[in-house]
């Protein structure tokens, strides 16, 4: 297979390869999803009394998208200066993930009572490298099989919140059975089940393939055809951290809302890679060349309405007596399309930006938009919990940027953000994560 053959797979191969990049977007999240919709669970697995949720979660979120950005840059180093046998190295590192589901089912049911909560942290830590490694392999060599790996994105997603919902309808009763205990061990267990079948098809496509197409990735020319993908890639992956769920729909709406607000997303999300995935096994996607396809330009119009939400978000959090916060804090029904169409929009860029960028130009240029939007993702990431940790301090009475013209005030928030984000990442690093939590509490009670 030459170094620009982006087809996914060839005659019996090609359901192989489908098959086996569903299962990879299907089972690569699961262990993200576990430390982050599975946190309230763990929480209470851990001891970890309730009122410590919000800094808890924060500890796990920023771990992980550290030690996924690592990932994503051991990736690149590998591939873009080496780039030799991605196919054999890529079956390894799924393997990996495999292993260290198993290892985080063990560092979740051992312990004791109050388990070993550093165990898991760390090992949570491992997953996310090895996820973020084994998504620049995927970039690299996905080409047009790009498109399924997209589609079963969100259905992960999905496929977590019916684990819960169907488990807590059985074992609900927590007078009769220690729930939080089951349900995350079900869903361990699962993704373990998962990552051993997406192994084991992995290693049966590439073991079968010649994976020396790696070797070549530099050989497509660039085309100015791949600039939009870049930027709606760039874009979707950067501001979708900073606003959700945290601020849309976390600050404009009561809690009860933002869960129904979370369930609706839960449906619609699917829905557009599962319209583009549907196009391109028809010839008719955005995968490939846009030579003759030059309306897929047309989709970053969503790079519009992501900012223009933006905005409107930013709006209403900060001159609360404007006829724009008016109409959108603590209005469920405004704030939920709101939310709905900034997230749609993101999710429509991914479908239509990733699956496109080597038939634009090469495999090599998909991996390293693979590390600028990784370092996109992990910046606002950062950012956004350092805003949100500073808005949340301020009673609004006494307001830190009253009086303040708009460019003082604007870098007020960037520098407390970015003080936050400093000190998020300093905390990271620990050897007894229950210690740390504890203590800044304290510490923030004492203040």
């Amino acid at each position: 297979m030459s170094g620009q053959n982006t087809e996914c797979g060839k005659n019996g191969e090609k359901h192989k390869k489908i098959i086996a990049y569903m299962l990879v977007g299907f089972s690569l999240f699961n262990t993200l999803l576990i430390g982050m919709n599975g946190a309230p669970f763990s929480l209470d697995r851990f001891k970890i009394p309730g009122n410590y949720y919000s800094l808890y979660v924060s500890r796990l979120h920023n771990c992980m998208e550290l030690a996924c950005f690592v990932g994503v840059v051991l990736g690149n180093l590998y591939i873009l200066p080496v780039g030799k046998e991605c196919g054999y190295i890529s079956i390894a590192i799924n393997w990996s993930s495999f292993i260290v589901n198993i290892v985080l089912l063990v560092s979740y049911v051992t312990g004791g009572e109050n388990g070993h909560l550093t165990f898991f942290y760390w090992t949570l830590a491992g997953s996310a490298t090895i996820y973020g490694f084994n998504l620049q392999f995927i970039y690299k060599l996905g080409g047009k099989c790009m498109v399924y790996f997209m589609v079963a994105i969100p259905i992960s997603s999905v496929s977590t919140s019916l684990i819960h919902y169907v488990v807590l309808s059985i074992f609900g009763n927590r007078r009769k059975y220690n729930t939080e205990f089951i349900i995350l061990t079900i869903e361990i267990t699962i993704s373990i089940i998962f990552t051993g079948l997406t192994a084991s098809m992995w290693s049966v496509v590439y073991t079968c393939e010649n994976s020396s197409e790696c070797n070549n990735g530099a050989n497509g020319s660039f085309q100015s055809h791949v600039i939009s993908p870049i930027l709606m890639t760039s874009v979707a992956l950067s501001l979708i951290y900073v606003y959700y769920p945290g601020i849309a729909p976390g600050l404009l709406v009561d809690f009860i809302y933002v869960h129904k607000i979370d369930l609706l997303l839960m449906l619609v999300v699917p829905i557009p890679s599962i319209i583009i995935a549907l196009l391109s096994h028809h010839d008719k996607g955005p995968d490939g060349k846009w030579d003759s396809k030059i309306w897929w330009h047309g989709f970053v119009v969503f790079i519009v309405s992501m900012i223009v939400c933006s905005i409107l978000f930013t709006i209403s959090l900060h001159y609360p007596q404007s006829a724009v916060s008016r109409s959108i804090v603590n209005r469920p029904f405004m704030t939920g399309f709101l939310t709905i169409l900034f997230y749609i929009s993101h999710e429509i860029m991914l479908a239509v930006g990733f699956p496109s960028i080597t038939g634009n130009w090469n495999s090599n240029a998909a991996t390293g938009n693979g590390l600028l939007t990784g370092t996109g993702v992990i910046v606002f990431v950062l950012l956004g919990e350092g805003y949100i940790t500073e808005y949340k301090r301020h009673d609004p009475s006494k307001w830190p940027t009253d009086g303040m013209a708009t460019r003082t005030a604007f870098s007020y928030w960037m520098s407390r953000s970015f003080a936050n984000a400093l000190d998020n990442v300093k905390r990271i690093f620990t050897l007894d994560v229950r210690r740390d939590i504890l203590k800044s509490v304290r510490k923030i009670e004492l203040i």
